[in-house]
């Protein structure tokens, strides 16, 4: 096993140049796109743009997201015995019925609205939701198929082409927020088109399967719960603080959290790239010792990150003040608090990785609905009395409840020694 181990581990230092590359160029864009924008768009466009966004991904998670969860789990297992139609079929039924139901879900949503703006930037976020969720589809399929190049080409021709339109659409037509969505949307079109032009999954209403669609929507209602729960720890603020301060706030504080959470995301996006494939032999092969194994990762993945987290705390304030406009740039004080939520939240999906290996999906999101219940109430007793920037604050102290129940009871309670961990 030590072999195969090591072979893993001089393969992903090939991939992981792709990996940079692919999380690195969009987090930069990412970056360019405040610096310029912040400067074009209010904040109250910007909060507008955020609430939106945010209950349609609430939406997808029901109706779509959580097919991807399907894909990593049974692809491999129909691809052995030689069921890829029956797979491919039943998975695109799965799909389509979700596509109408997300568009019933627009159409309620917007005939609800009585501005036609917000129908309008409706209208372009269910279809940018749309397309991204089949290049997801098309992005997964790559990584299965352990072409993680052509993976990370594709993250890069979406960021950088994505760009290009946005700024035409912008600067050349008028556009208002909305460009941010139709970009994306024209960009991921034509990828799915290009790609439909090459090849197809084989699909036929012949393969249609009882059986298959009983497993696969057995399977995707727990991940539909975990990840509502994660969305909900995550967000749920942004909704409140639209009940009880501003939607100008909601716009601030929303682009100021997308930048500390997004800085942190990349790099553990680039070490669990890393680390998964060896994790997962790991865990398959002997995890009666997996604490000890997060142990060991535990320290990898701090020795990187936290130094990158204390960096971009002390320099917050220049940071924010060079990428954003000064009416967003003031709020940088919540950048800390961020950075460090999503810093432990990397952490604890070592142990999150390990309980489904385990088949533990019920104890996840046991703790998930705990660190839900105490980030709502936090918030609801913090910004009403002191303002948007608490709900930051509500976040990091519902991530330290979060890292406290995962490590305590799966890897604290089976070491000895917990000091290296504190």
């Amino acid at each position: 096993m030590r072999d195969y181990i090591q072979k893993i581990k001089k393969k992903d230092i090939v991939t992981l140049f792709w990996y940079i590359l692919g999380v690195g160029v969009p987090m930069f864009v990412g970056f360019i796109k405040n610096t310029i924008f912040t400067r074009v768009f209010t904040s109250a466009e910007y909060g507008q743009y955020a609430l939106v966004n945010l209950t349609f991904s609430f939406a997808t998670i029901v109706f779509i997201s959580w097919t991807s969860s399907i894909l990593w789990r049974f692809y491999q297992r129909y691809r052995l015995k030689g069921d890829l139609t029956v797979f491919y079929s039943n998975l695109l039924m799965i799909y389509g019925a979700s596509f109408v139901l997300l568009a019933l879900f627009t159409l309620v949503y917007a005939s609800l609205q009585h501005d036609f703006y917000l129908v309008k930037l409706i209208v372009y976020t269910a279809l940018f939701y749309m397309t991204k969720e089949l290049t997801v589809f098309l992005g997964i399929l790559l990584r299965l198929k352990q072409r993680d190049r052509a993976y990370n080409l594709l993250r890069l021709a979406q960021s950088l082409f994505g760009f290009g339109v946005l700024l035409l659409l912008v600067f050349s037509f008028d556009f208002r927020i909305e460009a941010f969505l139709l970009s994306s949307f024209i960009i991921d079109l034509l990828i799915i088109l290009y790609f439909l032009s090459q090849k197809h999954a084989p699909f036929s209403w012949r393969y249609f399967s009882k059986d298959a669609l009983k497993e696969f929507l057995s399977f995707g209602s727990r991940s539909i719960i975990i990840s509502l729960l994660l969305l909900g720890i995550a967000s749920i603020d942004r909704y409140i603080i639209s009940y009880y301060d501003t939607v100008d706030h909601v716009g601030i504080y929303n682009q100021l959290y997308n930048f500390s959470d997004i800085s942190i995301v990349a790099v553990m996006t680039v070490l669990y790239g890393f680390i998964n494939p060896i994790l997962t032999l790991e865990f398959e092969t002997n995890l009666e010792n997996a604490h000890r194994v997060i142990k060991k990762y535990f320290l990898f993945i701090s020795a990187i990150v936290v130094p990158i987290v204390l960096i971009l705390s002390v320099f917050a304030k220049p940071i924010t003040a060079l990428i954003f406009h000064e009416s967003f740039a003031q709020a940088y004080g919540l950048v800390p608090y961020v950075l460090v939520s999503a810093y432990l939240y990397g952490l604890v999906n070592l142990v999150e990785f390990k309980l489904k290996f385990e088949d533990r999906l019920n104890l996840i999101i046991g703790y998930y609905i705990i660190c839900l219940v105490f980030n709502v109430a936090l918030n609801l007793v913090f910004i009403p009395r002191y303002g948007y920037s608490f709900a930051a604050i509500a976040t990091l102290l519902t991530y330290i409840l979060m890292f406290v129940l995962f490590y305590q009871s799966q890897v604290w309670s089976r070491l000895k020694n917990i000091r290296l961990f504190l």
